[in-house]
């Protein structure tokens, strides 16, 4: 094989088509306007007309808008995706929403490639070219095997032709990553792609697959926001890759394309420790608990463990901000959470309900066993000292959840056990 530089002016010519997706006309002609020069031009004004189009026509890109009526841009795209004839159809959104959840939903569904609006003419081209450009590139893969080299250099992504147990060809972007020079070199050490994947993480390893499994296998059944693997670079940076499998000509063999998609999960994972822990205490937030509590009761339900929910409030602690300062609240709130922390269990949850009243959900037997437990952390508050204040103390309310009943009917119950506790004389646990 040699190496020779993609031509990819040679396939204008073949009259390749773009369907622009947009219910503003505006949007439409301005895409159009731009592109019309190089491209053949579809367009459609929502996801159905999109759907029948591509049914119709050869489509080689699609620009999809994705706030549309009726049928958005991500149902859209992943009917379309959905049909193996449409699975290589390389899409771009377009969208003026920069949230970096829809980003994330945007690759979910099989996207490529997004374009913000207002548009930038000359993005406009460059990201419509270089999804243009790969995709004539998997077609090359595909019909010329003699091409291969040439194919997968001229990739910015790491591409290697591997199966379960062995690597057959890595190309430069792959080595380069790993610090090595040759492939002769690179395979000296690693025979298989799945000694490379880094594990202890959430994401896939040789520790997702049972004894005999075929990692190629297994990874291929899981959904595309699954198959995203963990690897150290040459610097021993670890970085996140989503895995795309295609099968080669020669039985046992397939094109692995690692796509590097590090900022979006380290975006995705500062947004979702933000969601779940406070940034003041490092309790968990009252969103988490909304996502978390309908798993936590299912997961006490199969064991035959019962729920229970406690409120509690540090006593008199407007008197420590008066008095104080709120820099020195701030520090008594954390130190509390702190001491709470060092009496729980493993499977107990402590959450910020709002100023310095705390939720805990507690597995728990019996409401005997529940008052013992938060008396452990009533007198583990009461005899730990907080900066600058001495001693505070804390009152509880608490409760054991009714299996169907309305979650927020029992904080209530906590809640007004809670109350009890204060009007005779704080610093206990009531339970009701």
């Amino acid at each position: 094989m040699t190496n020779k530089s993609f031509n990819f002016n040679k396939y204008m010519d073949s009259c390749l088509t773009i369907l622009i997706v947009d219910d503003e006309v505006i949007n439409i002609e301005f895409v159009s306007e731009v592109l019309s020069a190089d491209y053949n031009i579809k367009i459609a004004r929502n996801g159905k007309q999109a759907i029948n189009v591509v049914k119709r026509h050869k489509i080689d890109l699609i620009l999809l808008d994705v706030q549309m009526p009726e049928k958005n841009g991500y149902e859209t795209a992943e009917e379309i995706l959905s049909n193996p004839k449409n699975k290589n159809i390389p899409i771009i959104f377009l969208t003026s929403n920069k949230d970096n959840n829809a980003l994330v939903r945007g690759f979910r569904v099989g996207a490529k490639d997004y374009i913000t609006k207002p548009f930038n003419v000359d993005e406009l081209k460059a990201r419509t070219r270089n999804q243009i450009k790969t995709y004539l590139l998997q077609k090359e893969i595909e019909e010329k095997q003699k091409f291969l080299d040439l194919l997968l250099n001229a990739q910015s992504s790491m591409i290697t032709l591997a199966s379960s147990d062995s690597i057959h060809y890595a190309n430069k972007s792959f080595l380069d990553f790993f610090g090595y020079s040759n492939f002769d070199d690179f395979y000296i050490k690693y025979n298989s792609l799945i000694d490379i994947f880094v594990k202890g993480t959430k994401y896939f390893s040789v520790e997702n697959l049972e004894e005999g499994e075929s990692w190629i296998n297994k990874l291929k059944l899981l959904n595309s926001e699954k198959r995203v693997v963990a690897m150290e670079n040459k610097l021993f940076q670890k970085k996140f890759f989503q895995v795309g499998i295609s099968d080669f000509h020669e039985d046992g063999l397939f094109v692995i394309n690692f796509t590097d998609i590090s900022n979006t999960i380290e975006e995705k994972e500062q947004l979702e420790k933000k969601v779940t822990f406070d940034k003041l205490t490092g309790a968990y937030t009252r969103e988490h608990f909304d996502l978390a509590i309908p798993k936590l009761i299912k997961n006490c339900m199969d064991n035959g463990d019962k729920i229970a929910f406690s409120i509690l409030d540090i006593d008199f602690f407007k008197k420590v901000n008066d008095t104080y300062g709120h820099d020195i609240g701030d520090e008594v709130l954390k130190e509390m959470v702190k001491t709470v922390k060092s009496s729980a269990r493993s499977g107990d949850m402590l959450i910020r309900w709002g100023g310095e009243e705390f939720i805990l959900v507690l597995s728990i037997q019996d409401t005997e066993h529940l008052h013992i437990a938060l008396e452990k952390f009533r007198k583990a508050i009461e005899n730990k000292p907080m900066p600058e204040v001495g001693n505070i103390t804390c009152s509880f309310g608490g409760t054991l959840y009714n299996w169907d009943e309305d979650v927020n009917k029992s904080i209530k119950r906590a809640d007004e056990a809670l109350y009890n506790s204060k009007r005779n004389g704080r610093n206990q646990v009531t339970i009701f």
